[in-house]
């Protein structure tokens, strides 16, 4: 499941929180994910900001 930086999960509810947390359709590499300040940020406007930049950069 590829998509660009700043684009919206598909299984994110409302609340922004994964509706395939904990099944066997959550991608490897959501569930192998652990946030770390630099790239994340204090918030998810931060988090955006860093992850687009990153993902820029690397094209």
């Amino acid at each position: 499941m590829n998509k660009p930086a700043g684009e919206r999960c598909k299984y994110l509810d409302q609340q922004n929180r994964c509706e395939i947390f904990g099944t066997d359709l959550r991608p490897k590499a959501c569930a192998n994910f652990a946030p770390e300040e630099e790239f994340c940020g204090q918030n998810r406007e931060e988090a955006l900001q860093i992850l687009t930049l990153l993902e820029s950069s690397t094209h």
